[in-house]
């Protein structure tokens, strides 16, 4: 499995090997290592590996569960990872992010959130100022490597990251997604076109079905009624 993964260049087909070798189900995590182990130890990141790990989300819904373990699991590592794989491991889940390969609700945990508050903190300190930070994070030629943290692929993403970074005091580094947002508003959905002439039809007849349920519920509450007025005609003579 190690070399499937390392040595092939293309990731449509090494998808296309690991499959074939009908991994056990419950080692899906394992596939998941191996490619972010791969990953960290190149001397730079390389999208066979995004590629990767997004075309085994689409096939089984286990290996989302997986990376996003994962992601968890990074989180907890980070301050004993090596400044190469620091680099190349959050590039691999920002594409997964951006792909929606993995949910954004990998950031919604407490400790996840310590670890990004605390970390931009530390940024912010190092870099002398919170405008300094602000002007790495906008620079033109790194903003790339900030798309999973900072989403414009579509408004519902956008929000949640406003309002991830509202929640851990550090709402002034969206001010450029909120002017996006405001320039950028959610598109009005497309009016559902006319019915069909068979939904048309189905619709008629469900109505119908509910019509005759209708009178049938009546029928019998009437002749409900209908017993308890003669039981109660008999008791009286």
């Amino acid at each position: 499995m190690f070399l499937t993964i390392d040595l092939n260049h293309s990731a449509e087909k090494c998808t296309r090997k690991l499959v074939r070798m009908n991994i056990p189900s419950g080692q899906e995590m394992e596939v998941c290592q191996i490619i972010l182990n791969n990953c960290a130890q190149k001397r730079r990141y390389d999208p066979f590996f995004g590629l990767l790990g997004q075309r085994l989300c689409l096939l089984k819904t286990e290996y989302i569960e997986c990376f996003e373990k994962a992601f968890q699991d990074q989180y907890d590592l980070a301050h004993h990872l090596e400044n190469v794989k620091l680099k190349n491991v959050p590039k691999f889940f920002a594409y997964m992010l951006v792909t929606n390969s993995i949910s954004w609700s990998v950031y919604t945990t407490s400790s996840s959130r310590i670890y990004i508050k605390s970390l931009f903190l530390e940024l912010v300190k190092s870099l002398g100022g919170f405008n300094e930070l602000n002007n790495c994070l906008t620079d033109p030629t790194l903003t790339e490597y900030f798309q999973g943290l900072f989403p414009r692929d579509n408004p519902k993403n956008t929000k949640f990251s406003i309002n991830f970074f509202a929640s851990i005091g550090l709402d002034g580094l969206t001010n450029e997604l909120r002017e996006f947002l405001r320039t950028n508003p959610t598109p009005t959905p497309p009016v559902p076109a006319a019915l069909s002439i068979k939904e048309k039809e189905d619709d008629h007849e469900n109505q119908g079905h509910i019509e005759a349920l209708h009178r049938e519920l009546q029928i019998q509450q009437q002749n409900k009624q209908d017993k308890k007025n003669k039981k109660n005609s008999h008791h009286m003579v």
